[in-house]
């Protein structure tokens, strides 16, 4: 005699625990954020990111969030002060230094990729509150190597700016022009353009320089490129490209709103023919481009 089968989740119901067993495995779960201390770089130990004496929190890996502080940061611009020594993913990147500078090289061969899925954001350059009309943050990126930046969730934000709810001085940079190359597939890059919905987000500024070959798809709201965007009064905002850049927006916006802004190549490349291939994400053409649109505040 055959012992009678008892199924104890309908077909479709099986089906469903399945997928979330199946996704329960593949996901990583994120776990606490690592903060760069240099403890040993600043004990003339090592300055690599493999060091986890570097770093409070242990080393960076695949479901961390990175965050560089004051906390041994550089006095001097463009002095490496940490070094990615090895092909490293991260899930999210911020330099959000009040004092001092960071600076990060990525050694020949290796990659330094921040890896995520959600709609946040992924890269973060400033403070992201008011510290005052006079707080800029410098941060830079240097060496052969590759920074690469994959996200396709269309709410994902590449962001540079340092807002004040005062006119002044304030200003974020990310500096990648010491840096080979730099690849970046998100929903949307943003310079002195992201909203929180704060005081921070009053006269935005941020300065973009980018890598020697630059690789750029964005795939998020329009405009998916934006450079200067304010709730209330706008501030200077600059993207520098590079040697080589390859950009591919179906919307693309500089000074969308109450912002001074230059979209221009780096001034250091006069007389080496830098190239800018501008294409859509969609389609073959870029379907909005829009300098100084005078949106409605």
């Amino acid at each position: 005699m055959k012992t009678p089968r008892i199924n104890i989740f309908p077909p479709r119901t099986r089906r469903f625990a399945v997928a979330i067993i199946l996704l329960l495995a593949v996901k990583p779960a994120k776990t606490a954020p690592v903060v760069w201390s240099g403890v040993d770089a600043s004990n003339n130990v090592n300055t690599n990111w493999s060091d986890a004496n570097n770093w409070t929190g242990g080393t960076p890996g695949p479901a961390n969030d990175t965050y560089f502080f004051e906390t041994g940061a550089n006095g001097i611009q463009k002095i490496v002060n940490n070094i990615v020594d090895g092909n490293t993913k991260i899930l999210s990147l911020q330099y959000g230094n009040t004092n001092g500078f960071h600076t990060t090289q990525i050694n020949p061969g290796a990659t330094l990729m921040v890896s995520n899925n959600a709609a946040a954001n992924i890269v973060f350059v400033g403070t992201g509150t008011d510290n005052g009309a006079s707080q800029t943050s410098y941060s830079a990126m240097t060496g052969s190597g590759s920074f690469t930046v994959t996200d396709t969730n269309t709410g994902s934000l590449f962001v540079v700016q340092q807002g004040s709810i005062n006119n002044g001085s304030h200003l974020a940079t990310l500096d990648l022009s010491g840096l080979a190359s730099f690849n970046l597939t998100a929903g949307r890059l943003m310079v002195g353009s992201a909203n929180p919905g704060s005081a921070g987000s009053n006269w935005l500024c941020g300065t973009l320089y980018l890598a020697g070959t630059n690789n750029i798809r964005v795939n998020g709201a329009s405009p998916a490129i934006d450079v200067g965007d304010c709730i209330s009064n706008g501030g200077t905002n600059h993207v520098y490209l590079g040697q080589t850049n390859v950009i591919f927006a179906d919307s693309m916006t500089i000074a969308h709103s109450k912002a001074t802004c230059t979209l221009a190549f780096n001034p250091v490349l006069a007389g080496s023919n830098p190239t800018l291939y501008l294409a859509g994400n969609t389609n073959s053409l870029v379907s909005a481009l829009a300098i100084g649109d005078f949106s409605d505040q």
